[in-house]
C-alpha cells in the first residue's frame, strides 16, 4: 500500500484505510506526502487499541 501511495498526490487528502493499512510505514508515507490518514484499528491489534482509546478518553475530558 505504501509503494501504491508513493504514485498519488496526497496533499490536504484524508486517505482511509481498514486494519490492513494501519502501519507506521503507511501513515508516514502519508505525513511525508502532505496528506492526513484516518485508520481503522481493531482489539486484534491490542497496543495500538489501547493508545486509541487512550487518547480518545482524554479528548472527553
Amino acid at each position: 500500500m505504501a509503494r501504491l501511495l508513493n504514485g498519488l498526490h496526497l496533499d490536504g487528502v484524508l486517505v482511509s484505510a481498514a486494519a490492513m493499512g494501519c502501519q507506521i510505514e503507511i501513515a508516514q508515507t502519508i505525513i511525508d506526502k502532505n496528506g492526513d490518514y484516518l485508520l481503522g484499528v481493531k482489539g486484534n491489534q491490542p497496543t495500538a487499541n489501547e493508545e486509541a482509546i487512550k487518547r480518545q478518553s482524554e479528548l472527553k475530558t
